[in-house]
């Protein structure tokens, strides 16, 4: 389980190069993180997959060539040994011909036991051979050669060695510090001890440039370890980042979803009141159009009766008309024949008077 911080941070992940300390180019909080991310971060995160894609791919080959390479160190440590094997028996077989020239035809071992009760007693001592690290030196234990435990008696009676000791009167057999100080007694008599030493001297020179080649892979490893450990804590580093991003990116993606649902809810309610108000208006059209057509109705009524009116009332003016002009003439007919009436009677009375 991962542990996140309160905090987020951006980090440019295609600038970042492996083995570099990330770059952090803003941190933000959690009420930030709240926010909707913009449409950079939205496309920063979409490149997220692809980066962590190929520094897994940058992972995986590494590691592979971590193993192609312990493979390659351990068949040039395995062919080492092999050649410090054969430098070994070389050496050995080389030492074996020198105390053979040492003893004109005599064994190694035969040299070292003497004839004295007082060397009868055998003790155990490791005969070292020139070491074949490059270094100038006696070595008591060379790595990879193999050590010769050989039991041997104090060389009291054997006149070809040097003479007793003072104090136990046993005798030191010294050898050489390197291959090239090691010149045995006899090396002219037997030309095979100048090829075994020609052949040391190869090995000797193998060994060191396969050391050095081990070395070089060694820490051509160890880089590559390193580079590893870089890329994967920079793939955690990625991981968290983009855990928190999608967890930024879900709880903004929630945050969206209810906006979306009570826009949606908003927009089902406006539109049933739409449907409402249309319905309304509906309604209402149509009682405007009925009474649209009522009135129609009526003032065709009404315009029906004022010309049933208008008609009546000129007849009666007529009529009126008529009459007053009948009584007119009826008038001044009386009063014609009344006023002959006057007269007549005046000029009757101006007769008889």
């Amino acid at each position: 389980m991962l542990v996140f911080s309160p905090s987020a941070i951006l980090i440019d992940l295609r600038k970042h190069q492996p083995g570099e300390k990330l770059k952090i180019k803003k941190m933000l909080s959690d009420s930030e993180l709240e926010k909707p991310t913009t449409s950079e971060t939205t496309n920063e995160l979409k490149k997220v997959p692809s980066d962590l894609i190929s520094y897994r791919k940058r992972i995986d080959d590494s590691v592979a060539e971590q193993k192609k390479q312990r493979k390659i160190i351990e068949s040039l440590q395995s062919k080492v040994q092999k050649y410090r094997q054969k430098a070994a028996e070389a050496e050995v077989e080389a030492a074996a011909n020198s105390a053979r020239g040492l003893g004109h035809g005599q064994s190694f071992p035969s040299l070292l036991h003497g004839g004295g009760d007082e060397s009868n007693a055998l003790w155990n001592q490791n005969i070292a051979f020139p070491s074949t690290s490059g270094d100038l030196g006696f070595s008591q234990s060379t790595p990879g050669l193999l050590q010769i435990h050989a039991n041997y008696r104090v060389a009291g009676s054997n006149p070809i060695l040097s003479a007793k000791s003072p104090s136990n009167n046993r005798r030191t057999i010294k050898f050489a510090e390197s291959l090239d100080n090691f010149n045995p007694i006899g090396e002219s008599s037997d030309p095979s001890v100048n090829l075994y030493r020609q052949r040391l001297k190869e090995e000797q020179y193998r060994n060191n440039v396969l050391e050095e080649m081990v070395e070089t892979l060694k820490r051509q490893a160890e880089s590559t370890s390193h580079t590893n450990e870089s890329l994967t804590s920079d793939l955690l580093t990625l991981h968290e980042t983009l855990t928190r991003a999608e967890q930024t990116r879900i709880r903004s993606a929630e945050i969206s979803k209810q906006r979306e649902q009570k826009l949606k809810r908003e927009k089902q309610l406006l539109q049933r009141q739409f449907y409402d108000v249309s319905m309304e208006i509906g309604t209402l059209r149509r009682k405007i159009n009925e009474l649209k057509s009522e009135t129609e109705t009526d003032l065709r009524n009404y315009k029906a009766d004022f010309d049933r009116c208008s008609k009546t009332m000129e007849n009666r003016m007529r009529h009126h008309e008529t009459l007053r002009a009948t009584t007119f003439q009826r008038a001044a007919k009386e009063h014609d024949s009344a006023f002959e009436e006057v007269m007549k009677r005046y000029d009757e009375a101006i007769n008889k008077s």
